[in-house]
């Protein structure tokens, strides 16, 4: 990523090169991966559900209350027919908008329904992610994969002379999420405390 500080390189340099030699594309985390989507997607539909059912309650309300303020406009001699005539756009309006943000929930829900990746479509998405971490130039993408990942990675400061400032930063341990983390061989621990320095460019 360009404009990168020296710590936000650091931190890059040592995923790119940690998922480049570890993949985590075994059958197992895929089993975990599997897991994990289903469990948010279950949480996702309860929420999507609950929101349907409101819209779907204030619909009918809104449309109780249109039907009513339009009886009231078509009998000329009721006192409160001025009064109604402007609240009959008003409803339509309401309407209108409770319906977009129910369709909106209800693609939103079917989308979700669909089937969970199958393996050969979970190593499309997870065997290049070190070459996504490359090519991106999104903070918001690079954060979403690193906490996809890792749960924590420490930098240490170290003081270069002949200013002794914090111009080199190293890192000195990280922590793989769970399952991720569960999964993974311990002999693999030694990238884990591989140094990776960046100059800071002043």
């Amino acid at each position: 990523m360009k404009n990168k500080g020296p710590r936000a390189k650091v931190i890059t340099d040592f995923a790119i090169n940690y998922l480049d030699e570890y993949r985590f594309t075994t059958k197992s985390n895929y089993e975990n991966y599997a897991l994990e989507v289903a469990a948010s997607r279950k949480a996702k539909l309860g929420e999507l559900t609950r929101l349907m059912a409101s819209l779907d309650k204030q619909i009918l309300d809104k449309k109780k209350s249109y039907d009513h303020a339009k009886k009231i406009v078509a009998d000329e001699s009721n006192p409160l027919r001025q009064h109604y005539i402007s609240d009959l756009d008003n409803y339509q309006n309401e309407i209108k908008n409770l319906k977009k943000a129910h369709k909106l929930a209800k693609a939103e829900y079917d989308k979700l329904k669909t089937a969970i990746p199958n393996y050969e479509k979970y190593l499309e998405l997870f065997d290049n992610v070190a070459d996504l971490l490359r090519s991106t130039t999104s903070i918001v993408l690079m954060d979403r994969i690193l906490r996809k990942f890792f749960s924590n990675i420490t930098l240490k400061a170290e003081f270069v002379p002949p200013k002794m400032v914090n111009t080199r930063w190293e890192v000195t341990t990280s922590k793989l999420k769970e399952p991720t983390q569960s999964s993974l061989n311990p002999k693999i621990s030694n990238v884990v405390g591989q140094k990776l320095r960046s100059l800071n460019q002043s």
